[in-house]
Protein backbone atom coordinates (compact mmCIF):
# COMPACT_ATOMS: atom_id res chain seq x y z
CA UNK A 1 0.00 0.00 0.00
CA UNK A 2 2.88 2.37 0.77
CA UNK A 3 4.33 1.82 -2.69
CA UNK A 4 1.05 2.73 -4.36
CA UNK A 5 0.69 5.90 -2.32
CA UNK A 6 4.27 6.97 -2.98
CA UNK A 7 3.99 6.15 -6.68
CA UNK A 8 1.07 8.58 -6.92
CA UNK A 9 2.27 11.25 -4.49
CA UNK A 10 5.82 11.64 -5.77
CA UNK A 11 4.85 12.40 -9.40
CA UNK A 12 2.06 14.70 -8.17
CA UNK A 13 4.54 16.53 -5.98
CA UNK A 14 6.96 16.89 -8.91
CA UNK A 15 4.20 18.31 -11.11
CA UNK A 16 3.30 20.73 -8.32
CA UNK A 17 6.88 21.86 -7.66
CA UNK A 18 8.20 22.11 -11.20
CA UNK A 19 4.80 22.88 -12.57
CA UNK A 20 3.29 22.63 -15.92
CA UNK A 21 2.30 26.27 -15.73
CA UNK A 22 4.52 29.30 -15.56
CA UNK A 23 3.36 32.68 -14.33
CA UNK A 24 4.77 35.84 -15.83
CA UNK A 25 4.10 39.46 -15.06
CA UNK A 26 3.18 41.60 -18.04
CA UNK A 27 2.62 45.30 -18.65
CA UNK A 28 -0.68 47.05 -19.26
CA UNK A 29 0.02 47.39 -22.99
CA UNK A 30 0.88 43.70 -23.30
CA UNK A 31 -2.33 42.79 -21.50
CA UNK A 32 -4.49 44.99 -23.72
CA UNK A 33 -2.83 43.69 -26.90
CA UNK A 34 -2.76 40.07 -25.70
CA UNK A 35 -5.21 38.44 -28.11
CA UNK A 36 -4.49 34.87 -27.02
CA UNK A 37 -6.74 34.44 -23.99
CA UNK A 38 -5.83 30.80 -23.41
CA UNK A 39 -4.14 31.73 -20.17
CA UNK A 40 -5.48 32.36 -16.70
CA UNK A 41 -5.07 35.98 -15.77
CA UNK A 42 -4.39 37.33 -12.29
CA UNK A 43 -5.09 40.98 -11.55
CA UNK A 44 -4.17 43.07 -8.51
CA UNK A 45 -5.97 46.39 -8.24
CA UNK A 46 -4.75 49.54 -6.53
CA UNK A 47 -7.26 48.85 -3.72
CA UNK A 48 -5.46 45.49 -3.19
CA UNK A 49 -8.34 43.46 -4.61
CA UNK A 50 -7.22 40.31 -6.41
CA UNK A 51 -9.01 38.70 -9.32
CA UNK A 52 -8.40 35.48 -11.20
CA UNK A 53 -10.02 35.49 -14.63
CA UNK A 54 -10.63 32.16 -16.35
CA UNK A 55 -9.46 31.34 -19.85
CA UNK A 56 -11.58 32.79 -22.67
CA UNK A 57 -13.99 34.36 -20.18
CA UNK A 58 -12.96 38.00 -20.41
CA UNK A 59 -12.17 40.67 -22.95
CA UNK A 60 -10.84 44.22 -22.98
CA UNK A 61 -12.73 47.07 -24.57
CA UNK A 62 -12.20 50.84 -24.15
CA UNK A 63 -9.99 50.67 -21.04
CA UNK A 64 -12.33 48.27 -19.24
CA UNK A 65 -12.01 44.56 -18.56
CA UNK A 66 -15.27 42.65 -19.01
CA UNK A 67 -15.06 39.46 -16.95
CA UNK A 68 -17.76 36.79 -17.13
CA UNK A 69 -16.16 33.96 -15.16
CA UNK A 70 -13.40 33.86 -12.59
CA UNK A 71 -12.93 34.45 -8.90
CA UNK A 72 -12.28 37.29 -6.50
CA UNK A 73 -9.72 36.57 -3.80
CA UNK A 74 -10.25 38.30 -0.45
CA UNK A 75 -8.13 37.41 2.61
CA UNK A 76 -6.80 34.25 0.91
CA UNK A 77 -10.41 33.09 0.34
CA UNK A 78 -11.38 32.51 -3.25
CA UNK A 79 -14.96 33.44 -4.16
CA UNK A 80 -15.92 32.30 -7.66
CA UNK A 81 -18.25 34.31 -9.85
CA UNK A 82 -20.19 33.43 -12.99
CA UNK A 83 -22.22 36.26 -14.44
CA UNK A 84 -24.66 36.93 -17.23
CA UNK A 85 -23.68 40.59 -17.08
CA UNK A 86 -19.92 41.09 -16.95
CA UNK A 87 -17.94 42.30 -13.97
CA UNK A 88 -16.41 45.61 -15.04
CA UNK A 89 -12.84 46.29 -13.93
CA UNK A 90 -11.32 49.60 -15.07
CA UNK A 91 -7.87 49.07 -16.58
CA UNK A 92 -6.51 52.20 -14.91
CA UNK A 93 -7.44 50.68 -11.55
CA UNK A 94 -5.31 47.56 -12.11
CA UNK A 95 -1.81 47.64 -10.64
CA UNK A 96 -0.37 44.23 -11.64
CA UNK A 97 -1.13 41.85 -14.51
CA UNK A 98 0.02 38.22 -14.48
CA UNK A 99 -0.58 35.42 -16.96
CA UNK A 100 -0.37 31.74 -16.11
CA UNK A 101 0.34 29.75 -19.27
CA UNK A 102 1.11 26.12 -19.95
CA UNK A 103 4.85 25.54 -20.20
CA UNK A 104 5.19 22.60 -22.58
CA UNK A 105 8.94 22.19 -22.17
CA UNK A 106 8.93 21.72 -18.40
CA UNK A 107 5.81 19.55 -18.62
CA UNK A 108 7.45 17.08 -21.01
CA UNK A 109 10.70 17.13 -19.02
CA UNK A 110 8.86 16.26 -15.80
CA UNK A 111 6.79 13.53 -17.49
CA UNK A 112 9.90 12.05 -19.13
CA UNK A 113 11.86 12.24 -15.88
CA UNK A 114 9.11 10.51 -13.93
CA UNK A 115 8.83 7.75 -16.54
CA UNK A 116 12.59 7.16 -16.70
CA UNK A 117 12.94 7.20 -12.90
CA UNK A 118 10.04 4.76 -12.47
CA UNK A 119 11.55 2.39 -15.07
CA UNK A 120 14.92 2.50 -13.35
CA UNK A 121 13.35 1.89 -9.95
CA UNK A 122 11.28 -0.99 -11.31
CA UNK A 123 14.31 -2.70 -12.79
CA UNK A 124 16.40 -2.20 -9.65
CA UNK A 125 13.84 -3.14 -7.05
CA UNK A 126 11.66 -5.64 -8.92
CA UNK A 127 11.43 -8.95 -7.09
CA UNK A 128 13.87 -11.43 -8.55
CA UNK A 129 13.02 -15.08 -8.34
CA UNK A 130 15.73 -17.59 -8.94
CA UNK A 131 14.69 -20.72 -10.75
CA UNK A 132 16.54 -23.90 -10.01
CA UNK A 133 16.97 -26.56 -12.58
CA UNK A 134 14.90 -29.13 -10.67
CA UNK A 135 11.90 -26.92 -10.00
CA UNK A 136 9.93 -27.79 -13.11
CA UNK A 137 11.81 -30.82 -14.41
CA UNK A 138 9.18 -33.27 -13.17
CA UNK A 139 6.08 -31.38 -14.30
CA UNK A 140 5.06 -34.25 -16.56
CA UNK A 141 4.96 -36.58 -13.54
CA UNK A 142 2.29 -34.48 -11.78
CA UNK A 143 0.28 -33.65 -14.91
CA UNK A 144 0.29 -36.67 -17.19
CA UNK A 145 -0.39 -36.14 -20.90
CA UNK A 146 -3.41 -38.23 -21.89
Amino acid sequence: MKKIISSILIPSFLFYCFGCYSTMEITKDEFVNHNDQKAKTFLLTKEKERYQLDELQYFVKRDTIYAYKGSKIVNETETPFLRQKPLLIPIDNVDTYKLSELNKTSTWLVIGGVLIASMILLTLYAPKKEFKCGDYSDWWYHYPLY
